[in-house]
Formats: C-alpha cells, sequence, structure tokens
C-alpha cells in the first residue's frame, strides 16, 4: 500500500474503504474526506505582481522562474484553469523536478518562505489523476502537498518553470 499523504493525516481509513466499498468512487470518497477538513495550511496572500517576490531561483545546478498564472484582478482560479494556462505559459513541470526540488529544499531562498506555493501541474498523486502536487513552507521545511483541480488556486500560488 502507499501512505496517504500529510493532508489526510487524522482520518479514519476504515471509513473511506467503508464508502467505497458502498459504491462511492475512490477519488470522491478522497475528496469528500479532504473537503471536511478545510484547508489546513494558511493561503499566501501575495498578489500576482509582488514587487519584492523573487521570480527566479537556483537549487542544485538548476534554475527556474517562478510564473503567476492569475490574470489581474484574479484571487483564486480553479486547478482546470491553472493547468491550461501552465500549457500556455510552458511551465507544467512534473514529478521529476518536483522532487529534485524537494532534494535541495534548503536552497530554495527564505523569502519565499509562507508567500506562495510551488505548483507542479503534472505532477499527480499515484492513481488519482486529479489530484495536483504542490510545495508549501509549512513551518519549518518546504513539503509536498496535493490539491484537487476542482479546487481554487490562490493568488500565492505560482508555477515552477525551468530555465537550466
Amino acid at each position: 500500500t502507499r501512505a496517504l499523504p500529510k493532508a489526510l493525516d487524522g482520518f479514519d481509513p476504515k471509513e473511506i474503504i467503508r464508502r467505497v466499498g458502498n459504491g462511492e468512487a475512490l477519488e470522491q470518497a478522497l475528496h469528500a474526506a479532504l473537503a471536511s477538513l478545510g484547508d489546513a495550511t494558511p493561503k499566501p496572500d501575495e498578489s500576482p505582481t509582488t514587487p519584492d517576490l523573487p521570480t527566479t531561483f537556483t537549487v542544485g545546478d538548476r534554475t527556474y522562474d517562478l510564473v503567476p498564472f492569475h490574470k489581474e484582478g484574479e484571487s483564486e482560479v480553479s486547478g482546470d484553469t491553472m493547468v491550461k494556462r501552465a500549457r500556455t505559459l510552458e511551465a507544467e513541470l512534473g514529478e521529476e523536478d518536483g522532487r529534485f526540488i524537494l532534494g535541495h529544499r534548503n536552497e530554495i531562498p527564505a523569502s519565499l518562505r509562507g508567500r506562495v506555493y510551488l505548483v507542479f501541474p503534472k505532477w499527480r498523486y499515484p492513481d488519482v489523476p486529479r489530484c495536483v502536487a504542490y510545495l508549501n513552507w509549512c513551518g519549518s521545511e518546504w513539503s509536498p502537498y496535493w490539491s484537487w483541480l476542482g479546487d481554487q488556486w490562490h493568488a500565492g500560488s505560482r508555477l515552477v518553470r525551468r530555465r537550466t
């Protein structure tokens, strides 16, 4: 079995299994469980045009751009909209880059801590293709989290685009 993501800590797995056993799709049962939690992590409150927020960072031997995907006046967009814009902005990184950055998490600029989510549209939770990965500062380190494409992405979220 695969370990459940941090977002499911504290859930009763027997309840999720019962719901699936009663004919509810696994994705629906997990989404309902996550939705009942609410957003357990603080939302970054940066606007897409925050002037003091870095627009690039280097970890290991790679440089990445932080790409806003909200249009002027938008505070949230759906995950489906985020994925479409990521394609247009050529910022559709996946698991390989996400894990590389996690391997160098101590090199991510401190000025980004608690200010942005680093979003990887092509890194999906195993067996749940509508669950997208992002990295978030959790108070002591950058950690991976998952969000449903049907949920909203806040203006503090940034796509990550590899430069070198």
